[in-house]
């Protein structure tokens, strides 16, 4: 037997649970229930597995995976005990669930539980055969493993492996450009979203491309992945007679079937519900199984090239460690993310060019430079991404880390450049912890060099991945702004962010009422910059503490300061002071977003040790969002508007003459 990634941990919790008269008689037994039979631990261990992402980026998930264990699968055991006097027979289910990020069973949410049986579900009870009253054990043996889309949803089928070749494109694009009408919408599109023809044609037809793969018949378990942290296993046991009498519904037998339009968890049913209330049925359950993600930092970047639709690129970086290739697509645990920038971003720069860590740049030199340059002297220009996939991220697989790099410019240039990596696994929910040396804010004048470091979680694209439903007026789209903004029930787009900016940790005055007696603080430090903790709950006003301004929010006998802009500001963000050198002059610092069903926390630390809360909200104030997301480091060059009250404008930093770099060191995801 070989196993990969395998710890253990003292502790455990194997319980039994007796339903009706025989339980309490002691005639029926279920005893030593065991889901690991064949990983060799201790009968006191918690069995500790890092997550194999093998394959995963096709198959989702696979626990255990046949890289940890022979055959990939969990080894099932348990002994029945039959002291009745007669000899029976026995059917039973073996059912799995997430306990460090559910709803209670009695929530009325619970049915968005991750838990799971037998990945054929129309596999439903199975029968143990006689078993003799002689007062022995009797042992059962079974296998299961825990997969993604345990429920075998129909929304999340469609086609593994969405690359698309330069030739489906192109065809694709023909056959717009032959029907009259449809490339008269393309132009018009162009000219509304302010770009080529050439590109609106080709981001519709990728998008074509993809519509269609979501028509074919394929599990695409990734879509909903199994969740990192704990699980318990139960095992339902129960007599022939009460189960030929149809005692149990066959939605609680097979998890793929809805009722009344809804799932039904089966731990609701047999633990609260009318489960609970059958008699002679027997019910064990072992609480020792938890799972960890660490994606691996040396395992590649890929380029999505739909990522790159209508754009000019240079491939010439392109390597083994980080293109567009199928090794790549399978093995790689992250790629360059290109963010989406709107073309009426403009910053108007004044024209220097300078080392300002290097160079003795001060503040005064920062506010006179913004007196000297009139209007008709600024370079106008927008925050830029490279046009050389590859060549500002590096994936080191000799020391396991992720290297970003904004690059420096020269005069002409006049280049201010964003860059990042996103991870391609996708989760939902999870404490999301980072190791990470992100790029220097301050030089040692406190002037700012312009760049957001940023870890952020983002949702996954698409239909499949649509958020719980907005059930008080709805949410805005992310693209539509105001009080004129058209609201939708349900939209996939989340985002959960760190992001860490030179600006003032005080709102503008206006966002300050008489409602909650807070005033700004005024004491806004040279030497401190913000760190901002913000989720993107789409203006659902559905949470019953929803609100504008500057109000606050108690955590662990702290308060946290949050803020809206309006009713139709589709964030939320708190803001809390943090010594610029500590955070990122140090060898490094972690981050951490633990993002759970009903609250998200947020912490930083010089250890793992010595993590102290930095933000805090719940469902109470902003809508959690439910549905799955990946994680992104980004080292920006934000426009100075998006932070009011800031020192520092963007169009007033000097582009860089240095590269500004940003390595993480790692990721655990538990």
């Amino acid at each position: 037997m070989t196993m990969k990634n395998i710890k253990f941990l003292i502790i455990i919790s194997v319980f039994l649970y007796g339903c009706g008269e025989s339980a309490t008689n002691n005639d029926i037994k279920v005893v030593n229930f065991n889901p690991f039979a064949n990983f060799k631990i201790d009968d006191d261990s918690l069995l500790i597995i890092d997550i194999d992402y093998t394959n995963a980026i096709d198959s989702g998930f696979i626990i255990p995976s046949i890289n940890q264990i022979a055959r990939g699968k969990f080894a099932v055991t348990f002994d029945i005990v039959n002291n009745s006097g007669i000899a029976k027979e026995f059917y039973y289910k073996i059912y799995y669930q997430n306990e460090s990020y559910k709803f209670p069973e009695t929530h009325i949410h619970s049915n968005e539980n991750f838990y799971g049986s037998w990945e054929n579900t129309s596999k439903t009870f199975v029968a143990t055969g006689k078993i003799d009253s002689d007062g022995k054990t009797h042992t059962i043996n079974d296998e299961i493993r825990i997969v993604g889309n345990p429920r075998n949803e129909t929304c999340y089928f469609g086609k593994n492996n969405t690359q698309h070749n330069e030739q489906d494109i192109i065809s694709t694009i023909d056959k717009i450009k032959g029907d009259a009408n449809w490339y008269k919408q393309i132009v018009e599109k162009a000219k509304n979203n302010n770009i080529s023809i050439e590109k609106q044609l080709e981001l519709d037809a990728i998008y074509i491309l993809n519509q269609n793969t979501d028509k074919d018949g394929v599990n695409q378990r990734w879509k909903r992945n199994p969740r990192v942290g704990s699980y318990k296993f139960l095992l339902v046991l129960i007599e022939k007679e009460e189960y030929e009498a149809k005692l149990i519904p066959d939605y609680i037998q097979d998890i793929s079937m809805n009722f009344d339009n809804t799932f039904i968890n089966p731990f609701y049913y047999f633990l609260y519900g009318d489960g609970s209330k059958l008699k002679n049925v027997y019910l064990s359950t072992n609480n020792s199984l938890k799972l960890i993600a660490k994606p691996n930092l040396g395992s590649g970047i890929y380029i999505d090239k739909d990522k790159l639709a209508g754009r000019t690129i240079n491939k010439s970086y392109y390597s083994n460690e980080c293109g567009e290739d199928n090794d790549l697509y399978n093995k790689a645990h992250f790629q360059q993310f290109f963010h989406d920038l709107r073309s009426e971003d403009i910053i108007k720069n004044v024209p220097l060019v300078k080392d300002i860590f290097n160079e003795d740049y001060t503040i005064d030199d920062f506010e006179n430079n913004k007196l000297k340059y009139t209007d008709d002297k600024l370079i106008v220009t927008n925050v830029q991404l490279t046009d050389c996939p590859c060549k500002t991220v590096k994936s080191d697989i000799e020391n396991q880390k992720i290297v970003m790099i904004n690059p420096s410019t020269k005069e002409g240039e006049w280049k201010k450049e964003s860059v990042g990596v996103k991870t391609r696994h996708g989760f939902t929910y999870g404490k999301y912890r980072s190791k990470v040396k992100m790029t220097e804010l301050l030089n040692k004048h406190g002037v700012w060099n312009g760049i957001t470091n940023a870890i952020w979680l983002i949702f996954q694209n698409g239909e499949w991945n649509n958020r719980r439903t907005c059930d008080n007026k709805g949410y805005i789209p992310k693209d539509q702004y105001g009080r004129d903004s058209q609201r939708v029930n349900s939209i996939d787009y989340s985002e959960i962010d760190f992001e860490i900016i030179k600006t003032s940790r005080d709102w503008p005055k206006t966002s300050y009422s008489e409602k909650y007696n807070i005033k700004p603080s005024n004491n806004d430090k040279k030497e401190d910059i913000i760190v901002a903790c913000t989720n993107w709950d789409m203006a659902c006003p559905s949470p019953s503490k929803f609100d504008v301004g500057v109000h606050t929010i108690e955590y662990n006998n702290e308060t946290f300061y949050l803020h809206r802009w309006d009713h139709w500001y589709k964030a939320l963000t708190s803001k809390i002071p943090a010594n610029e050198s500590e955070l990122f002059e140090s060898e490094y610092y972690y981050f951490e977003i633990e993002w759970k069903p009903t609250e998200i926390i947020w912490r930083i630390g010089p250890s793992v040790d010595k993590m102290k809360v930095v933000g805090y909200m719940n469902e109470e104030y902003s809508s959690i969002p439910n549905n799955q997301m990946l994680m992104v480091f980004t080292q920006e060059f934000h426009l100075g508007d998006w932070w009011p009250l800031t020192q520092f404008h963007q169009n007033y930093i000097p582009f860089p003459q240095q590269d500004y770099k940003g390595e993480i060191y790692e990721i655990v995801i538990e």
